[in-house]
């Protein structure tokens, strides 16, 4: 139980950067790993599971998307350091 938790929350540190965010993932992805295992609940449990997956899907590509530009923003922030070191 600790375990898991702990490598989860490692896991979703890198791609939840908001704090209540990625406790509510984790406490979701937590409750189906205990309750779903009822008959009457799997069809919900599986449909909430593959729309926490899309979730962390588009929070990973979001997450990718801000290293592109913060990698992108790195030069123009050195040439224009560069330019008024010149001057």
């Amino acid at each position: 139980g600790d375990r898991f938790e702990i490598q989860l929350n490692q896991q979703l540190w890198s791609l939840i950067l908001n704090n209540d965010v990625r406790r509510l993932i984790s406490h979701v992805i937590q409750t189906l790993k205990m309750d779903c295992s009822e008959t009457h609940v799997q069809l919900a449990c599986a449909k909430l599971i593959s729309r926490t997956g899309l979730l962390m899907k588009l929070l990973s590509e979001q997450q990718e998307l801000r290293t592109i530009l913060m990698k992108a923003q790195k030069p123009r922030v050195n040439r224009k350091s560069r330019t008024t070191q010149k001057h």
